[in-house]
This record gives C-alpha cells, structure tokens and sequence, in this order.
C-alpha cells in the first residue's frame, strides 16, 4: 500500500518511518482512512522546538499538501493520552538516530502534491507499478499480465487426474476405493470386486459429469468476454480489437453503455468537467451510478486521436490488490507529477452509464484487474455433509479395526 506513513520533522526535513515513532498497540488507532481516500499519520516537530508535537494527528491529502510555500497543516488531536506520551518519546529517539545536520536534507524524503506516491527506499520502489502512455511492454522487462482471463478449472489434458484428486478427498470414496483393492486380492476377501467397483464407478462418472459440465459453461463464458471488442488506439487511429488483445499502458475508447475492458485511468470525456459515470454492479452489487473524473492536467487532451497519441505521460501506481476503493498513484507528465486518487480511476466490469465517450489508459489488465484480484480460483466445493460423511467414515474404519 502507498499510504504515506512518514514522520515528518519539519524544521531540518528528517523522514522517519512511522514504525520507528509509534508502539505496535497504537498502530492502529493512529493510522485511519477517510471515506475518499488514504490519510497520513503524522507526528510533526515544530520550527525551533526540541520535543516532537506531542499527539498522534491526522491529515487528509484531499485537503492538504505539504509544502514549504502553504500554510500550516491543519491538525486534529486525538484524545488516546498513551499514545500521545508515548509516541513522543519514541519519536524523541527516532529523531536522534538521524545524522548530524548537513545530511539531513540528503536524506529527507521529497514531498510531492496531493495524493502523491511518496518512497524513498530501493524495495519501495522495486514494488510500484510504472505505466507509460501509448508504449505497450515498457518498461523492458516488466511482467505486466495479458487482458485474457481464464476463470475455468479444468483443461482436456487436467480434467481426469485434478478431478479424481478432488474426488478423492471425501472419505467415502477412498474407502471404497481401498476396499475393492483388498477384494481383487483373493486370499484376502470372497467376496466378488465388482459389488463395490460398479457403485464406486457410477459416483465418480456422475461426478465427474456434473464438474464437467459447470467447466463447460465456464470457458463458454471466458470466450464471450474474452471476444468482447473495444476501440484501441494504434498507429494514430481506434482500431477495433477483442479485449484479450488490450495491453497495459495502451488507451481505449469507451462509449455509452459499454463495459469497462480492464483498469483504466480517465484522461478524458466528453461530458462537462470531464465528468463520467459508472454502474458497478458487477463488482459490489449496487445500481446507483458512481461518478468518475480525469484530473484537469489531462482533461484537457481531448476527443482527437492525434492528441491522445502524443501523450506520453507515465503513471507510478501500486501493485494490483484487491481493494476496489482504494488508489494511490502519480501521473509524471511534461516534468510535473500530478496525484492520482480512486476519483480518476475506471475498474474492469464497470458499465458506462449517461456518458457519450471517455478515454482511459490502461493500467490494469486481465488477472491484474481488481475485480479478478478478488475473484481467485474456483475453490473445491465441500458441504457440511461431505465433512460429517467424512468423520463417519472414519469412525467406521476404526471401529472395524478394532474389532479384528
């Protein structure tokens, strides 16, 4: 997650890590999320005092940017008087680790505008996604996913072993399978194999039947979507191609009343102030339409296919996760970083409603999306029956061993 959590010393511009200030109990309880966005924790020491300001506080990005040029960030007490001691006193020696003053400046962190992705450390920055505009596959080397989506289990070649596998983890049927294997052994048993072959046989065909039909109508579904076309901007011009063949960092045209293909960033619309609206209802199951907007900066390229194609801005977001209403990235463009939030941000699955067009740039694609991320595999299905047949199974076999 790119929730700036810094500690900032003000006066000399130290970054130290909010771990390194506050107690792992208070954690929690000092660090919050608005309803429209990431809120930073900060714990901020004052132009010529010694002590950090004595409070766990709580800014909205929203609302605030950090700036030499603004004026004073607005602070909000909280009244846990724990966690104001204590984080004081941990800040007092987070602060004292730093080195001696002329190497402060060297280390701080940059602080960007609003709702800017903030790191400062090689791993922090090994873990964000970089997107550049109208360049499919750059940067070289990233392993950005493909926009094809595969939501079956099963293939020609996995569907006997994985559903023999699965099946055999109900009790019932490995008991029966071990027991017709003691029967082919005649010094052990009298008794004929095939009193227990044929039912055991006719409970994994009918099985396996029903698996196999609900895979079915699985890749029959992945097909259609995976067909869907969608205007793609290449060469200058929207070509129309099917969505397994949209990539990361490409832009797409969207039209009214046409689904979303993958994650995309709003560059611009149509609509007065850039304005869109969306139907997510395949994503949370609610009707009522959500509104969407392109920041200003790339408002203001408009409906042309030549503008579009000369933008080449790039986007500094983090990895794909699974929480649809949370976005923390930056859109690094003509030297100028602009912040980007949930706001700007179009989710594959949406639907858009009472907007002629909007023009997205691809962030997220296929199982990167987040409404794949918080699809997952299809899980093996066991009801509280299977679990109690499962026990008593069990129990049984017990019981005959230890009668013999």
């Amino acid at each position: 997650s790119l929730i700036r959590t810094r500690i900032r010393y003000l006066a000399k511009g130290v970054t130290v890590r909010l771990r390194d200030c506050l107690p792992k109990r208070y954690f929690h309880s000092c660090l919050m999320s608005d309803v429209d966005g990431p809120s930073d924790v900060e714990v901020l020491v004052l132009p010529g005092s010694t002590q950090p300001f004595s409070s766990c506080t709580r800014s909205s990005p929203a609302s605030t940017s950090l700036n030499d040029n603004v004026d004073p960030i607005e602070l909000q007490e909280m009244t846990d008087p724990e966690c104001v001691s204590e984080s004081s006193d941990l800040c007092s020696a987070a602060v004292e680790k730093t080195s001696r003053p002329d190497e402060l400046q060297e280390r701080a962190a940059p602080v960007g505008s609003v709702g800017s992705v903030q790191t400062t450390e090689d791993d922090e920055e090994d873990s964000l996604r970089h997107v550049i505009s109208n360049r499919p596959g750059q940067p070289e080397g990233n392993d950005y996913a493909g926009n094809r989506i595969v939501t079956s289990k099963y293939n020609i070649f996995t569907f006997l072993p994985k559903n023999l596998f699965e099946q055999f983890q109900r009790a019932a049927n490995t008991y029966f399978l071990a027991l017709l294997i003691f029967q082919l052994v005649s010094q052990i048993s009298s008794l004929n194999p095939v009193t227990t072959a044929f039912p055991l046989a006719f409970v994994l065909a009918v099985t396996a039947i029903k698996d196999a039909y609900d895979d079915i109508v699985r890749h029959r579904s992945d097909r259609e979507i995976n067909n869907r076309h969608t205007n793609v901007l290449r060469d200058g011009n929207f070509d129309t191609v099917v969505w397994e063949n949209v990539e990361v960092g490409e832009i797409i045209q969207v039209h009214n009343n046409d689904f979303i293909a993958a994650d995309l960033l709003v560059l611009s619309s149509s609509e007065e102030n850039n304005l869109c609206y969306i139907e997510t209802a395949e994503l949370d199951g609610e009707t009522n339409l959500k509104v969407r907007q392109a920041i200003p900066e790339t408002a203001e390229l408009g409906e042309k296919a030549e503008t579009l194609a000369k933008f080449d801005g790039e986007v500094i977001c983090e990895v794909p996760n699974n929480k649809l209403d949370k976005f923390d990235g930056l859109l690094e463009w003509k030297q100028h970083k602009y912040g980007l939030t949930n706001s700007n941000i179009l989710l594959r699955g949406c639907r858009l409603r009472n907007t002629n067009t909007v023009y997205g740039l691809v962030i997220y694609a296929g199982h990167d999306t987040k409404l794949m991320q918080n699809s997952g595999e299809s899980p093996f299905k066991r009801t509280a029956t299977d679990r109690l047949m499962n026990y008593l199974v069990l129990l049984v076999f017990i019981c005959s061993q230890c009668m013999l």
